[in-house]
């Protein structure tokens, strides 16, 4: 899965589970028509944990297309 994760994981917990992170993911899907990015900040235990919430989060997201609409654009001549 294609995604940048930018974050340092610590070391673990007392009671040996590995501790939260926050980390900022971008996950980037290539279609057939075009690129789709999702960026998002979300709290994990590592960074393929990290880029699995935010996937949930995305398709939580889109399921509710009257919820959002693009907010920017940039256009230039091809």
């Amino acid at each position: 899965r294609p995604c940048r994760v930018g974050a340092a994981a610590p070391s673990r917990r007392l009671d040996g589970h590995p501790p939260m992170t926050r980390f900022h993911v971008t996950l980037k899907a290539t279609l057939a028509r075009g690129v789709f990015y999702w960026v998002c900040d979300v709290e994990a235990a590592d960074a393929e944990e990290a880029a699995g919430v935010a996937e949930a989060l995305f398709l939580q997201e889109i399921d509710s297309p009257d919820g959002w609409a693009f907010e920017e654009s940039e256009v230039v001549p091809g």
